[in-house]
């Protein structure tokens, strides 16, 4: 189980206020709060930290590839908070196999564990744009778009090709399945009725951002 802990740093000023201030990561984690209160932020530098922390364990060179981190130039710059640094910024992470603390602009390994357990599995931060990709077609031919969203939208698609042309991915609500023409590069949502055999399909840009999000 990871824990994180923040203070000074974009919307979140005192952080928490109990557990020493650790938020701490389960299997599934819920933030619930008003806009702009830091919800995005805190699964923003989750992730970064997940994505070091397998970076790291993969990497044959440990101790030196920890001075080759660009903490303030790539990974808060991939998610726009790099100018949600303050003079007393303070985040400390404690994972499965690394102990992180960013302070003074500086991001130093506090402490190095052993887990011969540990689960290299793929990372993906979801952009809030994420609805932007389905709601308009050729999403991929807008230039400038946010780094984030520009490559979780070649992960959508990557993953929208291995639906074969005739095959269905079962989304678990309402009977709908996902359907992609390759052809024509159109996602359907096919809506199957409970009490017949009768079915119809829309094209997905057209269907609900709560479909779309789930997509």
């Amino acid at each position: 189980m990871a824990k994180l802990k923040i203070k000074n740093f974009g919307p979140i000023q005192d952080g928490l206020t109990e557990n020493d201030g650790w938020i701490e990561f389960k299997k599934i984690t819920l933030f619930i709060g008003n806009q702009s209160t830091g919800k995005s932020t805190i699964a923003k530098l989750y992730s970064i930290f997940q994505w070091l922390e397998k970076d790291l364990f993969r990497s044959n060179d440990l101790l030196s590839d920890i001075y080759k981190i660009d903490f303030n130039g790539h990974h808060l710059p991939y998610h726009n908070i790099a100018n949600y640094v303050q003079s007393d910024t303070d985040i400390e992470y404690i994972g499965e196999l690394y102990h992180f603390q960013y302070k003074n602009r500086d991001l130093k390994l506090v402490n190095r564990y052993i887990d011969y357990g540990y689960n290299v599995s793929k990372i993906m931060y979801i952009p809030a744009e994420r609805n932007f990709l389905t709601a308009i077609q050729d999403a991929a031919k807008v230039e400038n778009l946010p780094r984030a969203l520009s490559e979780f939208m070649m992960d959508y698609r990557d993953a929208l090709r291995k639906i074969k042309l005739g095959d269905r991915l079962n989304l678990p609500v309402n009977n709908m399945q996902v359907e992609y023409d390759d052809k024509t590069d159109v996602t359907y949502i096919r809506h199957n009725s409970n009490t017949n055999n009768d079915s119809h399909h829309t094209k997905l840009l057209e269907g609900s951002s709560g479909i779309q999000t789930l997509v």
